[in-house]
């Protein structure tokens, strides 16, 4: 499948195959709601065969078939995309976890060369510091004599 191995098109396709699902389902509830009302204004449709359980207008079933096949293809196809955008999401969460440790770690390192270096200046300033005190203090010792 295309973008199946990407989280934003893997979220398009879930809300799009939700949105359709629920479209087919808003169709059979306007139907059943359409049928209701009619059978309670007490007309009987001639397609509606209340004695022998049947409707009449083949037409009509093969419709009504069609719109629920239709929903539950849109719904087991919502529910792949839900599992898949669920796996994908907790992919790039890791993903971003396993990133933040890596950039933490070189910040860590990075830190702790700054400060060796640091130490190391601060030694040699002092070691300089000395070799010149004790440069002086031989210079005034051999002035002396």
């Amino acid at each position: 499948m295309p973008g199946w191995d990407s989280l934003e098109t893997i979220t398009q396709l879930h809300g799009a195959t939700q949105i359709v699902g629920l479209g087919l389902l808003a169709l059979v509830v306007a139907f059943a709601i359409f049928a209701a009302f009619q059978l309670r204004r007490g007309v009987w449709p001639e397609w509606l065969d209340i004695g022998q359980y049947q409707l009449r207008s083949r037409g009509f079933v093969f419709a009504f078939a069609g719109v629920l096949a239709l929903l539950i293809v849109a719904e087991l196809a919502a529910l792949g995309y839900g599992l898949r955008q669920k796996t994908l999401t907790v992919a790039a969460e890791q993903a971003g976890a396993e990133r933040v440790q890596r950039v933490s770690a070189e910040s860590q390192k990075r830190s702790e060369a700054e400060t060796e270096l640091q130490r190391r200046l601060e030694a040699a300033g002092l070691h300089s510091r000395r070799a010149a005190e004790n440069a002086d203090r031989t210079l005034k010792e051999n002035s002396v004599l």
